[in-house]
């Protein structure tokens, strides 16, 4: 037998609640918000960097072949090497897209995709 839900209420209390990841950014004020996420920025920017060298490294270590069929390491890890493909267009082909994208837009036939994202730049 099923146990039917009957309110509001009572579909929100059986959803277990999830603790707070980081209960610790409750007591920070608004400025010490904004300090820390630019220390996070920041940090990022660096891991970042140090993941590019490492990178580097290993290319250098391994041949292309063993990153191409990967590398297997202790804990079930595999270090491979993988491709994305993208293409650049020279100045006449890119014109002729400009020019199609700018009709759609025109026509209506395309539309805004609008990503929000936070900032955070030095003043001086």
């Amino acid at each position: 037998m099923v146990k039917r839900l009957s309110s509001i209420a009572e579909v929100l209390a059986s959803i277990p609640e999830r603790e707070d990841p980081f209960p610790h950014l409750a007591f920070l004020s608004t400025d010490d918000l904004l300090l820390r996420r630019r220390e996070i920025q920041q940090s990022l920017k660096r891991l970042e960097e140090e993941r590019q060298a490492i990178d580097s490294e290993l290319v250098e270590t391994f041949s292309d072949a063993e990153l191409r069929f990967g590398i297997q390491f202790g804990g079930g890890l595999l270090l491979s090497q993988r491709q994305r493909t993208s293409w650049v267009y020279g100045g006449q082909t890119r014109s002729a897209i400009k020019a199609i994208q700018q009709e759609a837009q025109r026509a209506g036939s395309a539309w805004k995709q609008t990503s929000t994202f936070l900032s955070i730049t030095a003043l001086n």
